[in-house]
């Protein structure tokens, strides 16, 4: 258990990090002074990666620190389509140095749906962002849709796939 906890927390910090360290390589071009719009995608990035790095952080203290390990929902009204589409300009510093594209099919409604935003939000952003990691020149296609009452998203990329031993894990 303690294994797979510091492999969870490595993998929740490398991210941001990465993230981080792709734009602040961008902002130091010069080139980028030119154009405020990428300038102002690279702060923003930087500053929600900061903020979530902090958010993750006192969350684990408070886990450690409290011995509780416990995992709770905070179900709420959520717009699956809004929490893909930020999870992708977050992710966009990486992208872009991967040269990989991005391929929406969004159901058109921006349907709501009731789920934790944070926990989902989370899952969504590591989906894609293993998209990115295991791919080379990803190409990555997010659909979702609304079937029966039910809202499916799915995210297909052209990386490795996972392992068949890991699959029992997922």
């Amino acid at each position: 258990v303690q294994k797979d906890f510091i492999n969870n927390v490595t993998h929740e910090f490398s991210t941001p990090l990465s993230v981080i360290e792709i734009s602040l390589e961008g902002l130091q071009k010069p080139s980028i002074m030119a154009q405020p719009e990428k300038h102002k995608k690279y702060v923003e990035s930087i500053r929600h990666q900061a903020e979530y790095l902090k958010s993750h952080i006192t969350n684990l203290v408070k886990t450690v620190v409290a011995g509780n390990y416990h995992f709770s929902f905070s179900k709420k009204p959520v717009a699956p389509n809004e929490l893909l589409k930020r999870a992708v300009v977050q992710l966009e510093p990486l992208l872009t140095k991967s040269n990989g594209t991005v391929e929406w099919k969004l159901e058109e409604s921006n349907t709501m749906i009731y789920a934790d935003e944070e926990n989902l939000y989370l899952a969504l952003f590591n989906i894609i962002n293993n998209a990115i990691k295991y791919s080379v020149r990803p190409r990555i296609t997010i659909v979702t849709s609304l079937k029966d009452n039910k809202y499916c998203i799915s995210i297909k990329d052209n990386g490795m796939g996972i392992e068949t031993s890991q699959l029992k894990k997922i």
